[in-house]
């Protein structure tokens, strides 16, 4: 990642010389997926949640397995109002 910022001196963490804004892309790029496939892949498991597949139905384990398959397509900005939708209704069938 740091290669590909601005002057760098030999401390273990660099020297850079670029604005924070651009070290932090780069650095999202460095270890954030960007591909397709794998928002689409998210965004089917949040589709697919349903209080059947927790022992017990247990709502609070399928909203947390829920926020944290959503975290990744909010930061990515594939987040769609409907997924919200998919965690009501599925909520309201328990």
């Amino acid at each position: 990642m740091l290669h590909r910022c601005g002057k760098l001196n030999n401390s273990p963490y660099g020297d850079v010389t670029d604005n924070f804004p651009v070290v932090w892309l780069h650095l999202m790029q460095d270890i954030a997926s960007t591909s397709f496939e794998t928002f689409q892949l998210l965004a089917k498991r949040l589709e697919s949640l349903r209080p059947t597949q927790y022992a017990g139905e247990d709502i609070v384990a399928m909203v947390r397995d829920f926020y944290a398959i959503a975290e990744p397509l909010n930061l990515a900005g594939h987040y769609l109002p409907n997924y919200t939708s998919y965690l009501v209704t599925a909520a309201l069938s328990a």
